[in-house]
């Protein structure tokens, strides 16, 4: 049987300065020491490789000189191969990056990484498409639910994993705060990517982030867009039946949208963007010419015109624009993807007027305004959860 690879960093200084008052490690490690701070990110990566035991005969650790992990490997007996470089108690986040790096050229099946939100920010930095990591808790604070809910939690969810008793993995998030803010009692969360991890809630932590604007105002910028909408439609409301008609297929065009989007972002945390697309576009081409070939509408004798728009539509229109509403599913909400779609109609009416000289009404401008307004401000308060 094949030995699987582990990937370990253990950021020994992760810590440090929370469990001294310090609200943080970031640039206060000398500090930290100084006050007293005692190291318990190796001891926590202890308490996780534990864990591991049992899987030793068929396990070799891949790891970072000294403290970075071949301490404490060697000590639990496990076969390693370390990173050829100078061990050193203090590292620093260049450090971090490097091991990573390389744990990702050794083609690691699993990296078990030891710290906190800043450790994961370094990795996430480095990170490929196809390295799966896992956090072992080590800092003060974790917002990142790329982390195991404790050390020894860590330890059992990446045995399952290596023994592909789990088998799904799925991105999740990074996030840190602004640690001189927090010291300043202004909690700030950031979004720095993501990284994959093995699939199991009941063994990672939740999403932490601090509290952002209330419901009440989400719902007052979304009614200003919806209103701008509404005020759109009606611009045209008396222009004959065919109007009232195309009105009527767009509102029915929107629901639809509503629907895939709350799906979309159900399916998203379990598949990443080029997976989801794939299947979203496959699923479109099919339904299409099903529908073509059920009306008896031809494929072919358009001319050359046709084909080639046809092609720039699914450049611009489809992989570079509607891809990226499928990209953004992960990291926003439903309701913020679906009020930006509604700025499509606005660009087009602007795009209109300048290529045809199609000049819309005062109505429908005043329209445009509400939406783009509404959508402004519904990022404001998305930024600030």
């Amino acid at each position: 049987m094949k030995r699987k690879k582990l990937g370990l960093i253990v950021n020994p200084v992760a810590g440090l300065g929370g469990s001294v008052g310090l609200k943080g490690s970031d640039g206060m490690v000398e500090e930290a020491l100084a006050r007293g701070a005692v190291p318990q990110a190796e001891h926590r990566a202890q308490v996780a490789l534990q864990e591991l035991l049992s899987l030793q005969d068929s396990l070799t650790v891949y790891t970072g000189p000294g403290a970075m992990g071949e301490n404490l490997a060697k000590s639990l007996g496990f076969a390693c191969v370390v990173m050829e470089g100078d061990a050193a108690a203090a590292t620093t986040a260049e450090d971090t990056r490097a091991l990573s790096l390389w744990l990702q050229a050794q083609e690691a099946d699993l990296i078990l990484f030891a710290g906190g939100d800043g450790t994961a920010r370094d990795i996430c930095a480095t990170a490929g498409e196809a390295s799966v990591f896992l956090g072992v808790p080590a800092g003060v604070k974790i917002h990142s639910p790329v982390y195991a809910r404790s050390p020894a939690t860590a330890g059992r969810l990446a045995a399952l994993y290596l023994q592909e008793q789990v088998t799904d993995v799925i991105e999740d998030e990074v996030l840190d705060i602004d640690e001189e803010q927090y010291r300043q009692e202004q909690i700030n969360t950031r979004l720095y990517g993501c990284l994959r991890i093995p699939r199991e809630p009941a063994f990672t932590q939740c999403r932490k982030c601090s509290s952002g604007a209330g419901e009440d105002e989400a719902m007052a910028a979304i009614a200003v867009t919806l209103a701008g909408s509404v005020l759109i439609a009606w611009s045209d409301s008396g222009s004959g039946g065919s109007h009232l008609y195309g009105d009527i297929l767009a509102l029915t065009a929107a629901v639809a949208v509503a629907v895939y989007t709350l799906l979309g972002r159900i399916v998203r945390e379990k598949l990443s963007t080029s997976v989801y697309t794939y299947l979203v576009y496959l699923a479109c081409v099919t339904g299409l010419l099903i529908l073509c070939a059920f009306q008896g509408h031809s494929l072919i004798g358009y001319g050359f015109r046709a084909p080639v728009v046809g092609l720039l539509l699914a450049i611009f229109s489809t992989i570079l624009g509607h891809s990226i509403f499928s990209w953004c599913l992960k990291f926003f909400s439903p309701a913020f993807v679906s009020a930006s779609k509604l700025c499509e109609p606005v660009v087009a009416a602007i795009l209109a007027g300048f290529l045809f000289g199609e000049m819309p009404g005062w109505m429908q401008v005043a329209g445009g305004i509400l939406i783009l307004g509404g959508v402004l401000y519904y990022s404001r308060i998305e930024k600030a959860q």
